[in-house]
């Protein structure tokens, strides 16, 4: 599939910040200097031109010093225009005020929930095999039920989708949990027996599957030892925003009763490389087939593996441990 061009602003900013300041280089011209010579005060005082006016303000050490200074800030900026989209993300704006479509049979009987939450690019072919896997086994009289939650309207900018994918989560976590009659950490009279959530969240979409299971502990307070909540995460993208370089390593995967991750560390996306250490991560690179594309393998692997669901507790793997399938 190749790097999604939503990625470029990355790369384009990083390259500019690193540059910016050699874009502005003082003149080598041998007149130059002479001039400058000229125009600079030794004591350091304003360059001014005729009449008095200041130029700038400033001698050229210290305009090149602000110049400097708003180059530096572009990150900031960045990173304030980043958070800017959850902010204006209000509940039946962009994204769908009913993202959960009921069962068949209701909710009531519902035991078992699994969502998934696409990447940047939407579902495709791999997330269409991926839903049709976990599907496969339903045939519990309505007692499952699986969803991909599409987001797909706010998930392709990159530099907001992270912020986005939480706000997301959380209004996905509290709509689910009123559908199962939960408010507040009380349930329903007559709320249904949910046993467990499992929570997918596929590249970018990592921000969004885990701000919901924080949603759902969160909302669950004291009772939050009733329902089994578990997190998988295929390939997580792991920089929040602009200035938030590792946020997921070490955030994704801390409220669940466990986390997984399935990570591939050859492919050029960035910020896709490094363990959770909340998690317990599974290292699928070195079986990678040629025809699939790095950061799409853990999405594909998972979805034709044999640990679809919740994982049983005999078989799981300490946090932040590390195992490399060969």
């Amino acid at each position: 599939m190749g790097i999604p061009r939503t990625h470029l602003p990355l790369f384009v900013l990083a390259a500019f910040s690193a540059s910016g300041a050699a874009a502005f280089p003082p003149s080598s011209h041998p007149r130059a200097r002479t001039r400058n010579a000229q125009r600079v005060p030794p004591s350091g005082d304003p360059i001014r031109l005729r009449g008095g006016t200041a130029m700038f303000g400033a001698t050229r050490t210290q305009f090149l010093a602000r110049i400097g200074g708003a180059v530096l800030s572009l990150p900031l900026l960045t990173e304030v225009y980043s958070r800017a989209g959850a902010s204006r993300l209000a509940p039946g704006g962009r994204f769908p005020s009913e993202p959960l479509a009921d069962p068949a049979t209701g909710w009531d009987e519902v035991e078992d929930v699994t969502l998934v939450f696409h990447g940047a690019g939407g579902q495709d072919q791999y997330t269409d095999e991926l839903m049709k896997n976990l599907e496969a086994p339903r045939g519990r009289g309505g007692k499952s039920y699986e969803a991909i939650v599409d987001w797909s309207a706010v998930s392709g900018n990159i530099l907001q989708a992270s912020f986005n994918g939480q706000r997301v989560g959380r209004e996905t976590a509290s709509l689910l949990l009123s559908k199962l009659r939960y408010r507040n950490g009380t349930p329903g009279e007559e709320r249904n027996k949910c046993n467990t959530v499992h929570v997918i969240g596929i590249s970018v979409g990592a921000f969004a599957a885990d701000s919901c299971v924080t949603q759902i502990k969160k909302v669950l307070g004291t009772r939050a030892n009733e329902v089994n909540v578990q997190l998988t995460l295929l390939d997580p993208f792991l920089q929040r925003g602009v200035i938030g370089v590792g946020y997921g390593t070490k955030t994704f995967g801390r409220s669940a009763d466990y986390a997984q991750q399935y990570m591939n560390t050859d492919d050029p996306v960035p910020s896709t490389n490094d363990p959770c250490t909340n998690c317990a991560c599974v290292d699928v690179t070195a079986l990678r087939p040629k025809e699939i594309f790095g950061h799409d393998w853990p999405l594909v692997y998972y979805a034709r593996s044999r640990q679809l669901g919740i994982v049983p507790l005999e078989q799981r793997q300490e946090a932040g441990s590390v195992v490399v399938a060969k």
